[in-house]
């Protein structure tokens, strides 16, 4: 087939998995809105077609109101946000409601469309690392399929803006490694791009997003390097472009010149201050997914104290910023677990972290609940409610198929280590790390956690259709010749 026969291929199967996972989206969120969100404990207390215990009815209830005011005093009463949290998709729903009505069933074509976005921005990333077509349409499907996904697809959460913003980076990512000239100023744009819609959902990324990217791009290099594709002057080169765009970004996140860790803290149900960076992972992650209400003034139940102290003790090796970005991790779970004592599917509930070191003796134990929770004995074990305990479930097939595609993984990063691919691997093992520190509640660990763990996931099953293809394609070739 010749080039322009490829490309044409190619772009028809865009448009068919574009399309094909646009459909999909638009039908299970009509299934669930309709069907299954009524039917499910705590519907009554939630407007039509919204999930209990999530996000979604907190930020209806404030795009309700912006909308409102939209129509008695004009677009002028438009915000991009405007909750008491640092950053929330009110203003795209107030927007939608303002215009169509404010029903959820009005926002099913925008989440449709952003996840088939976001799928076909995955498949971009796999084609970058060098997949061919069929694998990377393989290692799309767990994104497409997921029920998990349905949290987001068939609702209106941070991860519908958030997973296409981290593919977006990813992409860009993997241009900063293997590109040069003109395309290397277009990936510096696509990791521009997607750090804006990172950045709109949840600005403390910015800082994983740098940390992580800057040592999957030393480990990209490392290994072109020392598999003599790349000469030391060409690898020097990419290592300080990439680290002076990556760098940049801790500029724009929270505790940066433009971040907000100078504004006071916004009314929430600890009333906590501290970094930003802690403040706002606390809030984002506390709880199965739950942010607290601002107007609870009480704290939480059984506790008569303020949030909680942490006696930290400074490592003086360490420079300073460093031991304060773990000061700021520690302090995150101990507000979390202030927050929301009640919070259900917890690992290692007790362990406190007071020094940078406890967190590197921490690390394996983290990375293997970053990777692999919720345990297989947490899948049969009853959640605090009927819904925790169908999500468990529902999970579990999610977790089985999860763990086979790491294996797959690792057994093909250790026969074959593509560079690009290696770096992949390890910005996205340290980009999720952050969130293992900060909490223990694999509920909410499960969502955010899920960009960087998908594309794990997404790997191993591309690796997978990848070794199918090689080897069905050496049985053909070892087949003789008909006459």
């Amino acid at each position: 087939m010749s080039g322009p026969d490829r490309v044409g291929s190619e772009k028809r199967l865009l448009v068919l998995l574009g399309g094909g996972v646009f459909l999909y989206a638009v039908l299970v969120a009509v299934v669930v809105q309709g069907v299954i969100a009524p039917r499910l404990p705590g519907a009554e207390t939630v407007p039509p077609g919204m999930l209990a215990g999530m996000d979604t009815p907190f930020f209806h209830e404030l795009a309700v109101e912006q909308a409102e005011a939209i129509r008695s005093e004009g677009w002028s009463a438009w915000e991009w946000n405007p909750g008491w949290q640092p950053a929330q998709p009110v203003g795209i729903l107030s927007a939608v409601y303002a215009v169509f009505g404010p029903s959820l069933l009005f926002v099913i074509p925008l989440t449709a469309f952003l996840h088939a976005a976001a799928a076909l921005l995955l498949y971009a990333v796999l084609r970058a690392l060098g997949f061919g077509r069929l694998p990377a349409v393989v290692g799309v499907l767990p994104l497409v399929f997921f029920p998990s996904t349905l949290t987001w697809v068939s609702q209106f959460h941070k991860d519908n803006l958030f997973l296409p913003g981290f593919f977006l980076f990813l992409l860009g990512w993997t241009g900063l490694v293997r590109e040069r000239g003109a395309r290397w100023v277009g990936a510096v744009l696509v990791v521009a791009a997607g750090a804006v819609l990172m950045a709109a959902m949840r600005p403390y990324a910015l800082t994983f997003a740098a940390l992580a990217g800057g040592a999957g791009l030393l480990a990209a290099v490392g290994v072109a390097g020392l598999g003599r594709r790349l000469s030391p002057g060409a690898g020097l080169l990419r290592i300080l472009g990439g680290g002076l765009v990556l760098g940049s970004l801790l500029l724009f996140s929270p505790g940066g010149p433009e971040g907000p860790a100078a504004e006071p803290s916004p009314p929430s149900s600890s009333g906590a201050g501290g970094s930003a960076t802690a403040r706002d992972t606390a809030l984002e992650t506390a709880g199965a997914g739950r942010t607290p209400a601002p107007a609870a003034a009480n704290p939480p139940a059984g506790s008569s104290q303020g949030p909680p102290t942490l006696a930290w003790q400074p490592t003086p090796w360490l420079p300073g910023p460093v031991d304060n970005a773990f000061r700021q991790l520690a302090t995150a779970r101990a507000i979390t677990h202030w927050m929301f004592p009640e919070a259900g599917s917890r690992l290692d509930e007790d362990r406190r972290f007071t020094s940078a070191p406890d967190l590197f003796a921490y690390l394996p134990r983290a990375l293997t609940i970053g990777l692999l929770a919720p345990f297989p004995r947490q899948w049969v074990e009853r959640g605090l409610t009927p819904t925790g305990t169908l999500e468990r479930r529902v999970v579990a097939g999610e977790m089985v198929l999860a763990y086979g595609c790491f294996l797959a993984l690792g057994l093909g990063l250790w026969r074959r280590l593509p560079a690009p691919r290696v770096g992949v691997v390890l910005l996205c093992g340290l980009f999720l790390l952050p969130y293992v520190y900060a909490l223990s509640a694999v509920g909410s660990l499960y969502r955010l956690r899920f960009g960087p763990w998908i594309v794990l996931v997404a790997l191993g099953a591309a690796v997978v259709a990848e070794g199918v293809r090689k080897y069905r394609a050496r049985q053909r070739s070892l087949r003789p010749a008909r006459a």
